[in-house]
């Protein structure tokens, strides 16, 4: 294998992942494949099978254990390897810090971080059994917030209440069952960008450091006045911050605004399935009042 260690962030699409992501990846010594899990898997590994299909062979240990799926572990790691080396001299994911490009050596020695979404959290076993040291982090959302953004996107409030139960579910298991997934709250990144980046590195036993600037992604987001916008630069660039700056570009109440959208009948909806988790979580206890009262 071209990797030992790896760090893989399981999480929810358009859950905030994108700035755990970065977060993860200002430490100089950790790079992405620059795509996320799914999109290097489906869209060019396996593009010819279906999704569900792929991540039942990748989690069935009778197949990860056998001749077969050894060789797929060895293309798998091969696709990791040849897509974290396109971080040399790309414009963003290039730098180590602030203008500062990696070396192609420490592009090819750095510690491989994966981000994936949704069910992808499925394919966990696969990882490590490829690698030796596997560091899990499952980033939880207010699940009201998350309902909002995939109910304006089209998808039904019932059908999103199903999904984070089920892969809230498999967080909370995977935490409690090892030490090597931990549950990260996507509120602690908002309020301390720079202790969470901190705490991930203790848990993933990198190098110790003190960041002055951590990287983040120029998104869209829903602000307080209904629009939909990014709140610094050009989309989907990459900028720096430090512990001042940072403060002007991460919207702390993001999830209150998004879920304050919610329909009395869409929150309704998705309660039904995801209240055990949402209670679990912390996330419930403050929003049941609202809903009464509608």
């Amino acid at each position: 294998m071209k990797h030992s260690k790896v760090i893989v962030l399981n999480g929810f699409s358009r859950g905030g992942t994108n700035i755990a992501w970065n977060l993860l990846q200002s430490h100089p010594d950790v790079c992405s494949p620059i795509l996320e899990t799914g999109e290097l898997l489906y869209r060019r590994l396996f593009r010819l099978l279906p999704k569900s299909w792929i991540r039942r062979m990748l989690s069935q240990p009778r197949f990860l254990d056998s001749i077969p799926g050894r060789l797929i572990h060895q293309q798998i790691d091969q696709l990791f390897y040849r897509w974290k080396l396109k971080n040399l001299g790309h414009r963003d994911n290039g730098m180590k810090d602030d203008g500062v490009p990696y070396t192609a050596e420490e592009v090819k020695r750095s510690v491989l971080c994966l981000k994936s979404t949704n069910f992808d959290i499925n394919l966990i076993d696969c990882f490590q059994r490829m690698y030796s040291d596997v560091y899990c982090i499952g980033l939880v959302r207010d699940g009201y917030s998350l309902c909002e953004g995939r109910v304006r996107r089209g998808q039904s409030a019932e059908v999103v209440g199903q999904q984070y139960r089920q892969i809230s579910q498999q967080m909370i298991d995977r935490a409690s069952d090892t030490d090597r997934f931990v549950l990260l709250r996507f509120d602690d990144v908002l309020a301390d960008p720079f202790a969470t980046a901190e705490r991930l590195y203790a848990f993933c036993k990198l190098q110790p450091l003190t960041i002055p600037k951590l990287r983040l992604k120029s998104k869209r987001i829903l602000t307080a006045d209904k629009k939909h916008k990014p709140l610094f630069g050009e989309v989907n660039r990459k900028y720096w911050f430090d512990r001042v700056s940072i403060t002007d570009v991460l919207d702390q109440k993001i999830d209150q605004v998004q879920a304050s959208q919610l329909s009395p009948a869409d929150l309704a909806q998705f309660e039904k399935h995801a209240l055990p988790v949402l209670e679990y979580l912390g996330y419930a206890a403050d929003r049941r009042p609202r809903q009464a009262a509608a």
